[in-house]
């Protein structure tokens, strides 16, 4: 039930932290 969700979130957190990083 975490697993699935969390791996999903990884995926999503990287493009999100990428583009906050791209300032």
């Amino acid at each position: 039930m975490v697993d699935k969700y969390e791996r999903e979130a990884r995926k999503y957190w990287d493009i999100f932290y990428r583009r906050h990083e791209n300032r």
